[in-house]
Formats: C-alpha cells, structure tokens, sequence
C-alpha cells in the first residue's frame, strides 16, 4: 500500500483546471496549490468529509469567480515539505503543531529561509496547544495561527484570510470592493467564529444578486466579495481602518487587545471612538466576554454578542445576515421579466422543464447556462454546454431535451464513489455510504467514511482470503439537517434553559423533522425491513483529542414491524432522541470540559444497517463484536504498549463499550489469554451472557434508553444458535478443565479457540493488519469498532464490518532525570506501573474516596450518587480533585464497578481505579468512558490487589481530616497544600504524595496537563 507523497500527487484528480481567466485582474493572488503537513487522514477530512475541494468549487468560482478551488498536496513531515517545496510551486503551507521530525516553527524558518513570501499558517488540534505557543515575538515564522473545532469550514477561512491579505490592496483599487476589519487577539475565540464570517458571507452574497438584469451582471457583483482582514493589536486596526476606510463594510472587534504591546481592556472603546469621527453610521459589532460590555456598545450604536452566551454564533450570525444579501440563478424573458429561479442544480433541472421557451432561447443566446455552472464550480457540465449554441438545435423544446439529460447524467455521475448523495429516485440501501445533507457527516460519519475509502483500495478490503472487509450501508443526516431541525421547531431557547433530559427527550420527541428529510426516511423504512442502528455523528465526536465517546446515543430498531407507520415512528423519534442528546446534561458537561461552547457542536445522525443474523425470529444479533486499539495500555508479559489490544464480546458490541464482561487479547499475541491464563481465571472473567435486539416487541419506548430495544441473554442461548461453533468453550468441573468445544454440557467460557488457537481463518492477523492501515492513514494511534458475521455453513465468506474508527493520541511529556527518579522511587500515597495521562497535576487540594471498609458492591448506585453530588459542589467551587474507588469508573454493569456517568465525576482531574481483596475487576480499555478520559488528559491511575507494581497507603488516607458534608459511602478530604502528582507517559508510571510545605508555588504558575 503506497501512501507517500509521490503516490498522492501523482493520484490526486487533476479536473479541477482554471477556468476563470477573465476575473484574475480582480484576483492576483489564489490558492491554487496548498501543501499539507498532515496525516492522510487530515487530509481525507478535507476531500470528503469536509468536501472542502467541492465547497470551495462552489463557493469560490460561484460567489468570487476568481479561481478554480485549490488542490491540495498533503506530505507527512516536515523534511517531505521542504524537498515537497523544492520540486513543485505552492501558494500555501498549512501544518499541523506536531510533525514528527522537527519543531512547527523551525520549519517556518526553514521554509522563510528559501520562500520568503510563502504563507504558513499552523493549525493546533487542541485549545490548549495555546498555552504551550512560544511568545509572540518566537512566532514571526507563522503567518496566522489557528485552532481546529471541528468544523471543516475552519479550512476554508484560513485560505481565505491568506488571500484576502495578499489582494485587498489590488482589489480594493481596481473592484472598489468592501472591506471588513475583524479585531481579536485570542486564537482560539476567532477560529470559531472567521470561519462564520466567511460562510455567511459566501453565502448572503448570492441575495443581492437580484438586481441584476442578467447574469454578466451578476458576476461583475459576485466578484465584490468581501475582503476580511484580522487586527490582533490596535494599531494593526487603526493602520488598516486609515488604509481602506473608504471602501469599509464594518468593523468588528473585542474590547480588550494589546494596545503599545500591553493588554488595553478598552482598546476597542476606542477604536470605534476613533472610527465614529469619520463613520457614525458604519455597522460595528462588539463582542466580549462581559456582558456588562453591552452598555458601552449602546453608547456606541453598535452591536453586542455575549462570547459566552449560549446562542454566540446564532447571535453572531444575525448580525452577519444584516449586513449583506445576494441571490440565485434567475430564469428571465428577454424583457428582463422573472419567470422562475433556481437555487441549485437539482432544482435547475426541475424549474427549466417548465419555463416558457422564450426564456430557454434568451439564456442559450448568451451562454448564461455555463457561464453559471463555471461559476457554481461544475465544469465538467459547463465545458459540455459551452461549445453548443442555440442555433444547433432544431427547435427549443430539443434543447431544453438535452439540457434535462445533461444536467441528469451529470447528476448520476456524482452518485459514483464513496460518499453519494442522497437520491429519491434511485435509493435502495446498496450504496456504502450515502447523505443527506450539505453539512458536515460529523466525526463518527467522518471516521466510516474514511475507512470505506480506504477498504475500497486495492486490496485491503480483502485481507484474508476467506473474508472480506466492509462497512455497513450507511446514511448520514448531516449537520445542516440538525440546524434546520432546530430553527424550524424554534429549539434554540432551550440552550438557555436547565432542562432534565427526560422533559429535554419529551420536547425533541414533539418537534417535527423537516418535510424533506420525512420523505427520506420513509423511504428507508420503505427500502429495507431488516434491523437499523441510529448512531450520533456530532462535529467533536471521533475528533482528535475530543472522542465524546459514548456521550451521546445509539438505537438499534428491529423495523421488523408490520406497520411501515409505526416502523417510521420509531425510526424518526430515534433522530430526534439522537439530536435530544446534544443538549443533554451529560453532554453539556463534557464539552465545558473540553473547554468549547455547545453551540458550537452540531450533531448528525448515522443510520445504519445493522451487522447480524436473525435467529428464531426474535432475536439479531453479529456471531462476534468489539474494539481495537493499537495501542495497548496495559501490556503484560513480553508484550509493549504498540502491540495492541483487541475486546471481543459475542452478540452486540455494546457488552463491550459500556464496560461488561469480554474477551482480551493481543493482536500480536493472540494465543495469550490474560483473562484465562487458569482455569479459574477463565471461569472468573469470561463473557456470561450477550446482547441482542428483540425483534419481537411491537411496543417500545425508546425515551427510556439505548436499552430499550435490546435484552440481555444468557450464553446457552447463543449456543442453541449454532453461534459458539468457534467461539465458545466449556468449563469441565469434573476433570477442572477448558473443553473447546461447546456441546458438552457445562458452563459456557468464550475464549475463541478455533479463531486464536486454531486458526479457521486469520482473525487475528485481519484485527492486526487493520490496525497497522488505520495507523498509518491516521498517523496516530487508532482505536476501531467492527462486528462480524461468520460463514459456519461454507467457511468461505466471513464478513467483517468496520463500524467506525477514531484517533487514539498518545502525547509525551519530558521528565528530567531526577523527576524520573523520584517517580520511579515508588515512595508516595499512591503509586503505580500502570497509568493513563502524561505530566504534572499540580492544583489538587481535594480528595474524594470511596471508603473500602464500608465499600458494598451492591451499593454502586447509592455510592454514584453521592460522588455526583459531591462533584457538583466542588464544580461550582471549581475546585478540580483526586477521585478513588474500586473497580471500573464508569460501567455499564454496576456489580464491576461505580457506573457513574460522565457529569457525576467531570470536575475530576485524576482518577485512581483501586482493587480491593473481595473485588478484582479487571480493566477494560475498550470503555467509552475510558476513551473519554484519555483524551480529556486526565490522569488514571491502576492499582491491582496486593500487586509489587502498585501500592495505596491506605492509613495515610485514614488519617486525614475529613472535611465536612454527610456521606454514607464516601470521604472527602480537602488538604492545606495541593498533592503533587506526577505521571511518565513514555514509561507508564506515575506518583501522587502530599505536597511539601517548603515548596511554595507562584501564584502565576499554571499547572501543567498533558496526555
């Protein structure tokens, strides 16, 4: 499998050719070869998910006709780069903060050195990559700097802002175009709302366009697109208000920027002080995050967004729409009178079946039909129709005959390939991934349809001989459907309400999709009767560094009913619960977390075909499920962290996901079993019971859970299935041993003998050689959900289907040696081998235990309640604090553990999962809960029973004042000085001991995070 860079660029289409010569007097400097120093799966987001190479098809030829969108190059570092620059002409670097072999601004300098006027941007994939930026000053070899929030449209604003710099000066001479200035120094505050600028923008241009009187003059407004330029300091801001004050559209600033290389917190007061002298009447927008703000900017006569409202980007939007307008493409008489218009191409070949002929002939006499396709980025069309002239055809109804095909087969032509949109007429559930939407396809939706692309390669959909390799038929609602489904039942008030998420579930459930995505869904139901899941696909969600693993919900429906209406109900309430759950508390908290605004997640909606066989007709359920991980967390023996782990469960991956019992194993090592390494231990550790959906229950709530659809059964079950055939073994009590066989009777073990000891097929090669793909496309760590239907009748087509795929990152963070040492040293309150995170956390002065000599685990419930309300008292204190207990966090099964949920423990900085003599559990990687941790950086430690790799000082514990409140279950502690807790990413171990009085830290300091 060839994914250099020579391979890529060779490879990458070459259809997208200028054809816009006419308008470069306008536009001097484009972006028509953009290098990226990125993973192949940055760059996948991009081409399909982002469908940046068609937006900016549409959105630059359509609204600026001034060049064909960029092609976009990616190479994996920073030396492939710089030869990359060397061989070929770029017009822009993007590069991500961390290249594997050299510093992001070295290799600005570098590029500086022998490119002069190259432009780099960086792109942080995380808000706090910010507090680790050089000062200012250091960062002279970076042009712009932006954070990714997971919205592809980001890509386009930072090629824009390039632009926009290098040509206002030309363009605002030579087009009298409009200019606005945007006023912000906080990074991660203008990569969230530039991109907001530029959509609407780009969009509100076409409105405007309706006083012209024809499409030539159309495009002479089209191309006076604003230009957006960014000010981080005032000066920046008043250079360019007395530069381009003449041709200003508005301004828009914070209150507070560097004024003389020091924070003003009423520079922008002044501005828009200095600005009103010559400009009373020009719109300014005012954002800030006081609200008390808003006073000044009625003094002002200017508006005002709230940074932290909750409606920001929808109050921001508003004040964009207010500002500019522009229409579509509009059928005409030659007496300039409207007959028809057409907002996009699917709407063009329905309008033009009906206009008056007169039209038809006024349109093709002035090539209007191309020039408009041109412009909307469809060239393969235009260039067809461009020869053709209207004389050619015998009559007009002949050419309005070809025009309909043409625009037809087109249609169909953009069907072919991975991501296909969704289409009424030809629909029938055999495409592999198709859409529903303009938007995003979301993280998850995003991680399918990458995957897909890559199984569609060659040969890597068929990496054993005897099975192949695919993903579910998939639909995907995207983004857009959510946003229209929002403003439609008028939902956006609830962001400003605290709802529980049952009244939350209840409103969602009476609201009504849009008309148009009812159709589509009926439509689904009327194409296929075999079981859906109905998964989230929000913006964060698979994203680097925020997972929201398993925050938002799934629903597997049976739609095995015999009422296609109630089949739709159940298939429409699952969307709208799925949408319910961006908002819910769970949710809510987890993004806080992360540091983003939950207005500014958008969620779509996967509906999938669900992998499985029927078995009595009343139960569904895939013969094998689980997870992947290419790195292993917990690596035993001779084993390293990069062999990997895989858990497999038989039935539903959910047993998997939600923490229950399953099946470990290393790809690497498939013939070690840790969990069966005696017979006790097999019999202790093994998968007991599975998850099926019911397709028997005609009567279901899904208001009240995932769960709802599903149930629970016992192995023997799954036996009587002819499902165990390879999988299951027996526990002999007689002779005390493992039969691998299941028709004996006995208590049922799965251990997959005849997949990892027998090898019927190469399974575990298959889970390997994934890994290894997914690594490499990636470039990080991956973690993979499959499911898996095996042939038992002819052993020749065993199908394996990739649900979905994420980035696992794993940071480092340097020690120095005596830091190492004293680590190593093992002497604190807590220490242990076996640690999550990676560096320093050192402003915790709370504790929050659960008691192991009143620990019960048949009060995991009664203890998760009391951690939950603990947790919140310290939130709104914001204190962050060490959280122990026993067993799994955050299992689905509370007999393994406390099942607490993520907004019971969110203010948790460090968690310790502790074993207790009467309760060794042990612990799973495959979590969703784990998942989240991990990427939200915080520290996890493990501490087996009575193990020499890990200790708890359990006296020490004992012997601190407890604070104050009454628990049953629970301590808390609250210390004079913050613990010092410490843990090696690189070697796995970590320390936490009481901090040391002679230590005094500067109030300045920040604690250090890192994973």
């Amino acid at each position: 499998m060839d994914l250099s860079f020579e391979h890529i660029s060779s490879n990458f289409p070459n259809d997208y050719q200028n054809r816009f010569s006419l308008f470069y007097d306008l536009q001097k400097y484009k972006v028509q070869e953009l290098l990226l120093v990125s993973s192949l799966y940055d760059d996948f987001i991009l081409e399909e998910d982002g469908r940046l190479t068609e937006e900016l098809t549409q959105e630059f030829s359509d609204l600026e006709l001034s060049s064909p969108p960029p092609r976009i190059i990616r190479v994996s570092n920073g030396q492939e780069a710089l030869e990359a620059l060397e061989t070929r002409s770029f017009d822009m670097v993007i590069t991500m903060l961390r290249l594997n072999d050299m510093d992001p601004f070295h290799f600005g300098k570098e590029v500086k050195k022998h490119h002069p006027e190259m432009p780099v941007v960086l792109l942080l994939t995380n808000h706090s990559d910010t507090l680790s930026l050089p000062p200012i000053k250091a960062r002279s070899s970076i042009d712009e700097i932006f954070t990714w929030n997971g919205d592809s449209d980001l890509f386009l604003a930072m090629i824009k802002i390039i632009e926009d710099r290098k040509n206002v000066e030309s363009d605002t001479e030579v087009g009298s175009v409009r200019v606005v200035i945007v006023v912000e120094d906080t990074i991660n505050y203008y990569s969230i709302f530039l991109p907001i600028i530029y959509k609407e923008i780009l969009h509100q241009t076409q409105e405007i366009i309706e006083e012209g009187v024809n499409l030539s003059h159309r495009l002479l407004r089209r191309r006076g697109r604003p230009k957006i330029l960014l000010a981080q300091t005032y000066e920046e801001a008043t250079s360019l208000y007395d530069k381009y004050k003449d041709n200003l559209l508005g301004i828009i600033t914070d209150v507070a920027f560097p004024l003389q290389s020091k924070k003003d917190y009423s520079a922008g007061v002044n501005l828009i002080r200095f600005v009103r002298i010559e400009k009373p009447y020009l719109p300014v927008l005012i954002q800030s995050s006081d609200p008390e703000n808003n006073s000044l900017a009625v003094d002002l006569d200017a508006y005002f967004v709230h940074k932290n409202s909750m409606t920001y980007l929808r109050d921001f939007r508003k004040f964009m729409k207010q500002a500019m307008l522009f229409g579509d493409f509009v059928f005409r008489l030659p007496d300039g009178t409207e007959v028809a218009r057409a907002k996009n191409l699917k709407n063009f070949e329905q309008v033009i079946r009906e206009v008056p002929e007169e039209s038809i002939r006024y349109h093709g006499k002035q090539n209007h039909f191309s020039n408009w396709l041109y412009s909307r980025g469809e060239y393969t069309l235009a260039n067809e129709l461009a020869p053709y002239q209207t004389e050619e055809f015998s009559s007009m109804e002949a050419l309005r005959t070809f025009l309909i095909d043409q625009f037809e087969e087109r249609r169909k032509e953009k069907q072919q390939g991975v991501i296909t949109e969704f289409q009424r007429e030809t629909f029938d559930f055999t495409s592999p991934f198709s859409r529903i939407g303009n938007g995003s396809l979301g993280g998850k939706g995003r991680g399918i349809a990458f995957i897909s692309a890559l199984l569609s390669r060659g040969s890597i959909g068929k990496l054993a001989e005897n099975m192949t390799i695919s993903i579910p038929e998939t639909v995907v609602l995207a983004t857009d459907i959510f946003d229209l489904f929002l403003e439609i039942n008028d939902l956006y008030e609830l962001l400003r309400q605290d709802l529980t998420d049952d009244v939350l579930k209840h409103k969602f459930l009476k609201a009504e999709l849009p008309e148009g995505v009812q159709i589509d869904l009926r439509l689904i139901i009327e194409k296929t009767n075999s079981p859906l899941a109905v998964r989230s696909s929000s913006l964060l969600e698979d994203s680097q560094f925020h997972p929201l693993a398993g925050v938002y919900t799934t629903y597997m429906l049976s739609n095995d009913q015999h009422d296609d209406q109630l089949r739709y109900k159940y298939l429409s309430d699952a969307v709208k619960l799925v949408y319910a759950s961006a908002f819910s508390k769970e949710a809510k908290s987890y993004i806080k977390s992360l540091g983003q605004k939950i207005e500014v997640e958008k969620m779509g909606v996967i509906i999938q075909k669900v992998i499985g066989k029927k078995h009595d007709s009343t139960r569904f359920y895939p013969d094998l499920s689980g997870v992947i991980k290419s790195f292993n967390y917990y690596p035993i023996r001779h084993m390293n962290p990069e062999d990997g782990i895989a858990e497999v469960a038989v039935g539903l991956g959910e047993m998997v996901v939600s923490g229950g019992q399953f099946l470990q194993f290393s790809p690497n090592y498939p013939k070690i079993l840790p969990q069966a390494s005696t017979v006790g231990m097999a019999f202790k550790n093994s998968q007991r019971e599975f998850l099926s959906i019911r397709l028997d229950n005609q009567d279901v709530d899904l208001a009240k859970g995932e769960f709802s659809t599903l149930e629970t059964l016992p192995l023997s079950v799954a036996r009587d299935d002819g499902v165990l055939k390879w999988l299951g073994a027996v526990y002999d009590r007689n002779n005390n041993r493992i039969v691998n066989s299941v028709r004996r009777d006995g208590p049922i073990l799965i251990t997959l003998p005849y997949l990892l000891k027998y090898p019927k097929f190469p399974f575990a090669k298959v889970l390997r050689d994934l890994l290894e793909i997914g690594k490499e496309s990636l470039g990080y760590s991956v973690e993979i959900e499959f499911a898996m239907n095996i042939d038992y009748e002819h052993e020749e087509n065993h199908r394996l289907y990739v649900l979905q795929i994420r980035p696992l990152v794993i940071e480092s963070f340097d020690y120095t040696d005596e830091e190492v040492a004293i680590i190593e040293n093992g002497k604190g309150i807590i220490y242990s081998e076996v640690t999550l995170g990676n560096g320093k956390y050192n402003n915790i002065y709370d504790i929050i235990y659960v008691d192991p000599d009143t620990f019960d685990k048949t009060k995991t419930m009664e203890i998760k309640a009391e951690i939950g309300r603990l947790n919140r008292e310290l939130r709104d204190q914001d204190r962050e604090y060490l959280l122990i207990g026993p067993g799994r966090w955050g299992t689905s099964d509370r007999f393994l553990g406390i099942p607490v949920h993520w907004s019971d423990i969110d203010n948790a900085r460090v968690l310790a999962e502790v074993a207790l003599e009467d309760f060794q559990i042990d612990p799973s990687q495959g979590m969703h809960f784990f998942t989240n941790i991990t990427a939200s950086k915080r520290g996890y430690f493990t501490i087996p029973w009575n193990s020499k790799k890990a200790s708890i000082d359990w006296e020490w514990f004992k012997n601190q004042d407890i604070n104050y409140g009454q628990f049953d279950y629970i301590k808390h502690i609250r210390l004079e000085r913050p613990l010092d807790i410490k843990i090696n990413g690189k070697s796995g171990k970590g320390l936490i001991t009481p901090g040391k009085p002679e230590i005094m830290m500067d109030p300045n300091d920040e604690p250090v995070f890192g994973l």
